[in-house]
C-alpha cells in the first residue's frame, strides 16, 4: 500500500495488527508498507526515543523539586513552631 504521506522514518513505527512492521520511502517521497491479504489493521505511530528520555528526566525533575520543596517547608515549619 502507498500512503499519500511523506515518508519520515525517524520515531515512525508502523503496525498490522499490532504487530511491528518494516515500512519503506516509495516514489521517493511517499510512504509505503507491505500488507498480506484479508483484512488487516494498519497503524502509524510516532514514537521518538528521545520523547521517552525527556518524559524520564521530566519525571525524576519534578519528583526532585517536590522532595526538595517538602524538605525545606518542613524546615520552615520546625523554625516557626520553636
Amino acid at each position: 500500500i502507498i500512503f499519500s504521506e511523506i515518508f519520515y522514518d525517524k520515531g515512525w513505527n508502523a503496525y498490522i495488527n499490532n504487530e511491528l512492521q518494516p515500512h519503506f520511502r516509495a516514489n521517493y517521497v511517499l510512504r509505503g508498507i507491505e500488507v498480506p491479504s484479508g483484512n488487516n489493521v494498519i497503524e502509524f505511530k510516532f514514537e521518538p526515543s528521545v520523547y521517552n528520555i525527556g518524559e524520564k528526566i521530566s519525571f525524576f525533575s519534578s519528583i526532585t523539586l517536590l522532595i526538595l520543596l517538602s524538605f525545606f517547608s518542613i524546615k520552615e515549619l520546625r523554625k516557626l513552631n520553636e
